[in-house]
């Protein structure tokens, strides 16, 4: 199993298979103070081969920060779901929307959202999380 796409976003849902993406490619969020709720969404598409998609996968996202020390995490359970009618060695995509409005960022800096499925490290998004003044 691959993360064949990751993107902080502003807000991701997916209906039909689709993904809808608004403000995709966040790296970097500003606030007036810290702590300060994340306010984003990860949207995910993951490419799993034919031996992968049957069964339950667990998803885990941590919120590291610059020494590796892990700030936030949040995890759940997902399916591949339906039918499955790709050629036997074909692999199988499922788009993903999670929301990250719940995890806390707790001072400015520089942060890692890493990306864990099945206790296995996929992927690793940047987030610089800036000081701002109330101006600006």
């Amino acid at each position: 199993m691959r993360i064949d796409c990751g993107l902080l976003c502003d807000a991701v849902t997916v209906r039909d298979g689709l993904m809808h993406i608004l403000g995709g490619g966040v790296g970097r969020v500003r606030r007036v103070q810290y702590p300060s709720v994340l306010e984003n969404d990860l949207a995910l598409r993951l490419a799993m081969g034919p031996n992968e998609i049957d069964g339950v996968h667990k998803l885990e996202i941590r919120v590291i920060d610059s020494v590796g020390t892990m700030t936030s995490s949040l995890s759940g359970e997902f399916t591949m779901g339906g039918s499955h009618d790709q050629p036997a060695d074909a692999e199988a995509f499922l788009n993903i929307p999670v929301s990250m409005r719940q995890v806390v960022i707790p001072a400015a800096g520089l942060f890692g959202i890493e990306i864990l499925v099945d206790g296995e490290h996929r992927s690793r998004l940047p987030l610089d999380a800036a000081l701002v003044t109330p101006e600006g």
